[in-house]
């Protein structure tokens, strides 16, 4: 049986005309396949679409603002934002969210830390981050 999200609309409107023209085509492509996921898979899988979205809004981000070169990891994007701009604190706790949320699907970090099983509501927050950190970067607008 397959099961559907109520997650319909959960991402903004994005307004490519504000996004940095380097990152129209990735940015894009991430969401794209991300919203795929949304509304279909497991919420593990949502949460890794989530992870994949956020490295890569962050990463556009940081490549325009010309704070760090594109192309890596999340937890470095966050920690050069954290330093860099920490007036972007709401993107950057979004982007933390989906960050630990990302660990708890991995079975070693269940193992070592006891962190409780990702649920379906952790992948609906997990999308409502992506969804905060486009809107706190003027990049989206909610319907």
């Amino acid at each position: 049986t397959l099961k559907s999200r109520q997650t319909f609309g959960a991402l903004p409107d994005v307004n490519y005309a504000a996004v940095p023209t380097e990152g129209h085509e990735v940015l894009s492509g991430a969401l794209k396949i991300f919203e795929n996921d949304i509304h279909r898979a497991a919420p593990e899988s949502v949460i890794d679409r989530a992870r994949e979205a956020a490295t890569v809004v962050l990463s556009v981000y940081t490549k325009d603002a010309a704070i760090a070169p594109a192309q890596q990891e999340l937890g470095k994007l966050i920690q050069v934002l954290d330093t860099e701009t920490p007036k972007r604190m709401n993107v950057i706790n979004a982007a933390r969210i989906v960050q630990i949320f990302h660990s708890r699907g991995k079975h070693a970090e269940k193992d070592r830390r006891a962190v409780r099983t990702i649920v379906e509501q952790d992948a609906e927050l997990a999308v409502q981050c992506i969804g905060t950190m486009l809107c706190d970067l003027g990049w989206g607008s909610w319907k």
